[in-house]
């Protein structure tokens, strides 16, 4: 069963895993929230999902009244469980693409918000008001978020990271696209924290059109910028040459203390319960950090590529951001005002570290840009 989904943003909470979709009052604590995730993501639920889900609610709540609403379709017909305010209604499939089938299941709580503003998502945890849900068949057309082998397949000091819920896809990547090739850990790199959550939002490439730059070739095929004497990647020399204009590569990727890598193929947003800022161009990858950092905000910093640079930008957060270059040196991010990272870069969120790093693998073409 393949789900296809959009929801407008709001204050209460949404948890979504495949077949298995959660709308409720945005709990304040945090490991309520943790522990309903563990239930919806679970491979293989354990019978009596909707009572489980009301335990944990109901303890998080103790006698404060909350509205909820669960729909589960892995069932022959679909089962909803509601509290309070919390309503799900059954109708047409709004959701604007195609190979959907059957009824779309839109959950609210209270009255309907406008599907104007509605925005495609893929799984996770994200704040909203409501949510569309439609089962789809998979084609050609479904939603693509290309996640390299490479990436899922890093290591870190234990091992590989704990495998997540992926949207299948059709998409190959390609050896731009490629993450950076397992490292050993340096000594300014944090010790392995488990339990990091990396919510890949879907990415209409139709929709979402990949920027132009101006790019020239590396004698083993790296596109660079052109006003750069040595390849970004490899560092090889780059001669003279025509200048052409092409979609921009993935830069890179983000190591997190787990060793996994988020490809930095659009933003990444970090935090112990990250959203989307309103002013991002697209939807962004969610970093979900772990909840025994409690100095990092919920969301803390947000990094995107912008020509050919890497922006990293501290979201005000209360335990601040500390870069440390290659060489060793260190400087806060001031709040608010975006910096260009260079390849190797760490970035500490409070207790926190991840590293910005350059693919310095196979290139992606051998002839021309």
């Amino acid at each position: 069963m393949v789900v296809q989904s959009r929801y407008t943003a709001g204050d209460a909470l949404l948890l979504g895993a495949g077949d298995r979709w959660l709308l409720l009052t945005a709990p304040a604590d945090d490991e309520a929230v943790a522990e309903l995730w563990a239930l919806l993501s679970a491979e293989h639920p354990a019978p009596g999902l909707a009572e489980r889900v009301l335990t944990v609610v109901e303890g998080a709540f103790a006698d404060t009244a909350f509205d909820l609403v669960l729909l589960e379709l892995s069932s022959g017909s679909p089962r909803v469980t509601t509290r309070g305010a919390g309503r799900a209604e059954a109708g047409p499939v709004e959701i604007d693409r195609p190979q959907t089938e059957g009824r779309a299941h839109r959950l609210m709580l209270g009255e309907q918000p406008s599907p104007a503003a509605a925005r495609p998502f893929l799984g996770g945890v994200v704040a909203a008001a409501a949510v569309e849900v439609a089962v789809a068949t998979p084609g050609p057309a479904a939603l693509i978020d290309g996640i390299p082998d490479e990436i899922l397949a890093a290591k870190g000091p234990d091992g590989p990271p704990p495998k997540r819920p992926v949207a299948a896809s059709s998409a190959q990547p390609s050896a731009q696209s490629a993450a950076p090739e397992p490292v050993e850990p340096e000594e300014n790199t944090a010790d392995p924290v488990e339990g990091t959550t990396v919510i890949r939002s879907p990415h209409l490439l139709a929709a979402q059109p990949v920027e132009q730059v101006p790019a020239v070739c590396c004698p083993r095929g790296h596109l660079t910028p052109p006003e750069e004497p040595q390849c970004r990647v490899c560092r090889a020399q780059v001669a003279p040459q025509e200048i052409h204009e092409v979609p921009r590569p993935v830069l890179g990727g983000l190591r997190l203390p787990t060793g996994e890598v988020v490809p930095l193929d659009r933003g990444v947003v970090l935090g112990r319960r990250p959203q989307a800022p309103p002013t991002a161009a697209d939807w962004p990858h969610l970093v979900v950090v772990p909840a025994q950092h409690t100095f990092v905000s919920r969301t803390h910093l947000h990094l995107w590529p912008a020509g050919w640079q890497v922006l990293a930008l501290d979201q005000g957060s209360r335990g601040g951001t500390v870069r440390q270059h290659a060489d060793g040196r260190t400087e806060p991010l001031l709040p608010g005002v975006p910096q260009p990272l260079a390849p190797g870069d760490c970035l500490a969120l409070a207790d926190y570290r991840v590293r910005f790093e350059v693919d310095p693998g196979p290139p992606s073409r051998t002839d021309e840009p």
